[in-house]
């Protein structure tokens, strides 16, 4: 039975807001939000795309990436009730609607059943990547389906883990994350794909990556230090030749945790996180020349307010993820005309659902976003839409490859669109 759900949007209750500190560009950028106009209108803009589904199964999306309007990609994985096996599924926008993408035997035979969280990347529709739990990696180029494992280092006992890759080109991929040593350290793990193999880098640092953002190719940062050692985080960034490292204000390492970057460019960079001894978010802003931070004041039934993920609005704004547990506390803040709006609260159907990732639309001023439901009527993964659809256009050689790959899914989710 496959059920099309609808998303409705509201601002969430008053006592929301944004303390500034710092500069006085912080206290211009960071004042308080409220349920008005602007709120409302985004919170009415958000709706379910498509879901996923499938009998006697629980799927749930982790993943959403877009690198046009005819080209978005979801990944997640699907498991069969009262069993711990684990198969990937994948979905494919291009430009008209959601197709499932069925992968080769061979494939999932080398991706195994034990891999529960997924991330993926695309540069094009004949150029994408995904990750796995321990390393394992997918790729298509227009043609064909391929998997393998990275190398495991030698000092990892759990791992690794990869973030969603950065993919720029064929030959230009990067894959940022962290690995577990036997007595439990989280240690930083970096790759990059030149087109022919997949080359470790190291960098100094702990806990590993906890987030990555791209300006360019020669222009990548990413966040590291969050979390399991207590530290805040550290920022390293790739000018194109070597990893250096980023400070942070002491007095935000020090009592905040740090999950999220979002670079637009060298003197537009953010990162958000949580209060360390309260829970509130808290986002900072680096200029070029200093660094502004502001707190977003507590949410009533929202034990915490971390900002785990940010991404471009189309408009010069930020969309950002806040969440407490991996599960149905989350909400969304809106930076818009120079202020955060918000947050935004997701109703559907009665169901206890969970945003996992955004995906801004290159070239458009729409944003996708993954997850899935744990409970309540709607059981099963799916794709919501924030702004209007992505112009379609006429599919390409490759994205016709897409569709005449299709098999018989092992998995079996049927995805229903209501655009």
């Amino acid at each position: 039975m496959v059920a099309i759900l609808v998303l409705a949007m509201t601002a969430a209750v008053a006592t929301a807001s944004v303390r500034s500190a710092g500069s006085a560009a912080a206290a211009s950028s960071a004042r308080t939000a409220g349920a008005g106009d602007a709120a409302d209108a985004a919170a009415a803009s958000w709706r379910v795309a498509a879901s996923v589904q499938a009998k006697d199964q629980r799927i749930q999306l982790s993943d959403v990436a877009a690198d046009a309007a005819n080209d978005a990609w979801a990944i997640g994985s699907a498991r069969v009730a009262g069993q711990v096996r684990f198969q990937p599924v994948i979905e494919h926008w291009d430009g008209h609607a959601w197709h499932q993408v069925t992968l080769p035997a061979t494939v999932l035979k080398t991706l195994g059943t034990s891999s529960v969280h997924a991330t993926i990347g695309a540069s094009a529709p004949s150029n994408v990547w995904a990750f796995g739990n321990g390393g394992y990696w997918l790729h298509w180029n227009g043609k064909q389906w391929t998997a393998g494992r990275v190398a495991m280092p030698a000092a990892a006992a759990l791992g690794p883990y990869v973030g969603s890759p950065l993919v720029f080109s064929p030959s230009d991929v990067w894959a940022l994350g962290d690995y577990q040593t036997k007595s439990g350290a989280l240690v930083p793990y970096g790759l990059h794909f030149n087109g022919h193999a997949w080359q470790p880098f190291t960098t100094s640092g702990h806990d590993g990556f906890a987030a990555e953002s791209a300006v360019s190719p020669s222009d990548i940062w990413g966040l590291m230090n969050a979390g399991a050692s207590g530290s805040g985080g550290a920022l390293t960034r790739w000018d194109g030749s070597r990893w250096a490292h980023v400070p942070l204000p002491s007095a935000l390492t020090a009592s905040a945790t740090l999950y999220s970057v979002y670079a637009q460019s060298d003197s537009d960079v953010w990162v958000g996180g949580k209060a360390k001894k309260t829970g509130d978010g808290v986002v900072a802003h680096w200029n070029g020349t200093t660094w502004s931070t502001g707190t977003f004041g507590p949410v009533r039934n929202f034990a915490e307010d971390a900002l785990v993920q940010m991404v471009s609005d189309g408009q010069g704004g930020i969309w950002a993820l806040a969440s407490c547990t991996l599960g149905s506390c989350w909400r969304l803040w809106h930076y818009t005309g120079g202020r955060w709006q918000g947050p935004v609260q997701p109703r559907i159907n009665g169901a206890s659902m969970f945003v996992a990732e955004l995906a801004h639309v290159p070239g458009t001023t729409a944003v996708w976003a993954a997850g899935g439901s744990t409970s309540g009527s709607v059981s099963g993964g799916f794709i919501a839409l924030q702004g209007t659809v992505p112009a379609p256009r006429a599919p390409g050689k490759n994205a016709g490859s897409v569709r005449k790959a299709r098999r018989r899914p092992v998995a079996r989710p049927v995805i229903c669109t209501n655009m």
